[in-house]
């Protein structure tokens, strides 16, 4: 991928939108590093979670994961109520951005409330901008992220 196609996602981020990036699964965490770093200095910080990690196996792993990259505890996710422990922290926060590395993993691993909380989170709370890189179209991995995020924007690396 070229800085010039990296600064191009970032400028998405930077606008407040958020980017689901097709690319090879070999390439998925460099690619997503590298948009991380293409951003402008004063953007906020994005964390990098990578779905490759078996600590993301179950959603309130996931859940948890991205917290801890943004800074809380593990503990401050609870398995109990996971979804809104996590919608909780990010609105209290402020915007963040969430960038999940390999996003073709979650074919069949945390349903539909999970798409449907990310969606919220993104379109109605305005609490969270995501970079969702994968290896195929989101409509290939999980119908269910499909339908509730529509709002991310395509880009397909050559």
């Amino acid at each position: 991928m070229t800085p010039n196609f990296s600064r191009e996602i970032a400028r998405y981020l930077e606008r407040g939108e958020s980017v689901f990036l097709v690319a090879p699964a070999d390439l998925g965490r460099t690619l997503v590093e590298g948009t991380a770093l293409a951003r402008a200095p004063d953007a906020p910080a994005f964390a990098i979670v990578d779905l490759e990690d078996h600590a993301t196996e179950t959603r309130t792993g996931l859940l948890r994961s991205m917290a801890m990259a943004l800074g809380f505890s593990e503990t401050a996710v609870d398995p109990s109520r996971d979804l809104r422990d996590f919608s909780d922290l990010l609105k209290q926060r402020g915007r963040s951005g969430i960038a999940l590395a390999h996003f073709e993993r979650t074919a069949g691993r945390y349903g539909r409330d999970f798409y449907s909380a990310l969606g919220y989170l993104v379109a109605e709370a305005r609490a969270l901008r995501l970079l969702l890189q994968a290896d195929r179209a989101i409509c290939e991995i999980d119908l269910a992220a499909a339908d509730r995020l529509i709002f991310l924007k395509t880009v397909e690396s050559s």
